[in-house]
């Protein structure tokens, strides 16, 4: 059995399968181009979405450096503001501690003074209290010389006078006296020295009150140099 034979294409025919396989093919091109320019135009609007977001990042970036530096900058300005605040507290802590310290210097030089000059006073009295008892003590003791003094003075003129009248005596006896001259002469005697004796005695009796006012005034001395030492001593405790 024979094959069919197909009919032969004609030019027209062939002009047109090669038009439409030329259009398929411009098409083909034209669409390759439009999916080109779109991945080109999607490409650059992906790297200008890419510098935009790398300027915003550096400007994130720049920012968040200077805000940490502002931040930094912020912390160092109170960091030294406290310092300094500290610094000024120290120092007029310190110099209230020097104060306190000069005042108390000063307190205890000055009670150290007061302390010495009541020293001196009480000394002072002291001895002025030691010399006014020398001086009493040493006025008494002139007092009892001169009385002393005034004493032998009064025996030296009794016993003158006891000789004038014993030798007055002894010339009334050579002359031959009369018993009542003799009387007369006894009685006078008698009286001259009860004189004696009396004057004698008013005189011991001064001498005693005048070493016991002595000793009295001397006694009142120390007893008042003695409180001033105890009272000072208890100033010093």
């Amino acid at each position: 059995m024979s094959t069919p034979q197909l009919p032969r294409p004609t030019a027209s025919y062939i002009k047109n399968l090669r038009d439409r396989e030329a259009e398929k093919a411009a098409e083909k091109a034209l669409e390759a181009k439009g999916r080109r320019e779109q991945r080109e135009r999607e490409e650059a609007a992906a790297a200008r979405e890419r510098e935009q977001a790398a300027r915003r990042r550096e400007a994130e970036r720049a920012a968040d450096e200077a805000r940490r530096a502002a931040d930094a900058a912020a912390l160092e300005e109170q960091r030294r503001a406290i310092a300094a605040e500290a610094e000024a507290k120290l120092a007029a802590e310190r110099a209230a501690a020097e104060e306190t310290l000069r005042a108390r210097e000063a307190e205890r030089l000055a009670a150290e003074e007061a302390q010495r000059e009541e020293q001196r006073a009480a000394a002072a009295a002291r001895k002025a209290a030691q010399a006014e008892a020398a001086r009493r003590e040493k006025e008494a003791a002139d007092r009892r010389a001169e009385e002393e003094k005034a004493r032998r003075r009064a025996k030296a003129a009794e016993a003158t006078a006891a000789k004038k009248e014993a030798k007055a005596k002894n010339n009334k006896a050579k002359k031959a006296p009369s018993a009542f001259a003799l009387e007369e002469e006894r009685r006078a005697k008698a009286a001259a020295e009860l004189r004696a004796q009396e004057e004698r005695a008013a005189q011991l009796a001064a001498e005693q009150e005048a070493a016991r006012r002595a000793e009295r005034e001397a006694a009142e001395l120390a007893g008042a140099a003695e409180r001033a030492a105890l009272r000072e001593d208890a100033e010093l405790a």
